[in-house]
């Protein structure tokens, strides 16, 4: 009987293995080699090397950082500052439907409202300090055209003139209301930004000498009649007496407000027949729903607001 071994796995089949495994290892290293030139001649990969590169050799500075970011947010303040929800009403804790807009202050303080506008392009701003009694009458107020870096310094050089101001005419009982969130934070915080450094410092130094000042941040809606005197200031379409006779638009936005307040204290009156008072607050004007930071609560103490009759812009 002839038998017939076959060496399976043996030695013989050995080389033909190393074979296989050394083409393998070849095709792996060329296609390492072709991502390679695929990723350093990609332009998204050579923007991230640049970066890098610039990022480990490169010291950086932290006042230049905390500037380039003050930047970004102007820039997006700017970008955003158009997009308005007037007349927008928004949902109270009890579910109905608040609008928000400018409120009175107690028959015992005065408000003042700033604004400012900031030309990117040509570098100049404008800003309106505008004082109001309960009644919503305006008492006095100024307007400014200058030169300015950024729209935040120009809403804190409003803000400082709105101070220089109640402090000339020795207004010691007052509430300071602004639509720009970032400087009511860095006065709040205490904190100045870089760009607006000397201006917040004033301001803080002018808050220290009046602490019966109260400072607030508002939404746009709620800041209208400044607004619309600062955009008039920039235009120059704003008469110099404009305290004592103001402009249509403006006069228009005063009777709308002042009639919004009291309607809505009417509605707390006869909430308070009802024997329902939470959806308004305990002195019969509805607060703002999410207004951060908001530290006065504007009420108008004692007495019942007059009719419309009563009110003379």
């Amino acid at each position: 009987m002839n038998l017939r071994f076959v060496n399976v796995g043996g030695v013989g089949s050995q080389p033909s293995l190393d074979k296989q495994k050394h083409e393998c290892i070849q095709r792996n290293e060329k296609n390492k080699l072709k991502l390679g030139v695929f990723l350093y001649r990609n332009p998204v990969f050579q923007k991230r090397r640049k970066l890098w590169h610039e990022l480990t050799q490169t010291k950086i500075n932290p006042e230049q950082v905390i500037i380039n970011a003050e930047h970004l947010a102007t820039e997006y303040h700017n970008a955003t500052r158009g997009r308005s929800t007037n007349n927008i009403p928004r949902a109270g804790r009890n579910g109905e439907k608040k609008r928000i807009i400018w409120r009175p202050p107690p028959q015992n303080r005065l408000k003042v409202n700033t604004d400012a506008a900031f030309h990117r392009e040509t570098g100049t701003a404008a800003s309106t300090v505008v004082i109001r009694n309960w009644q919503g009458k305006i008492i006095t107020g100024t307007t400014s055209k200058f030169t300015t870096i950024s729209t935040l310094a120009a809403e804190a050089q409003a803000y400082r003139e709105a101070l220089i101001l109640i402090k000339n005419l020795q207004i010691v009982n007052c509430i300071i209301e602004t639509d720009c969130l970032p400087l009511v934070q860095a006065i709040k915080s205490r904190m100045p930004i870089a760009e607006t450094d000397a201006f917040i410092r004033d301001i803080l130094q002018l808050l220290d000498e009046a602490p019966d000042v109260g400072a607030t941040w508002i939404p746009r809606e709620g800041n209208k009649v400044a607004h619309q005197l600062e955009a008039m200031a920039a235009g120059n379409e704003l008469r110099q007496q404009w305290t004592f006779d103001p402009p249509n638009q403006v006069r228009n936005t005063i009777r709308i407000e002042v009639r919004f307040t009291i309607l809505q204290h009417n509605q707390w009156l006869q909430n308070q027949v009802n024997g329902d008072s939470d959806s308004t607050n305990h002195q019969g004007f509805q607060l703002e729903e999410g207004s951060p930071e908001r530290v006065e609560m504007e009420t108008v103490t004692g007495k019942k607001l007059k009719g419309e009759g009563s009110f003379d812009p």
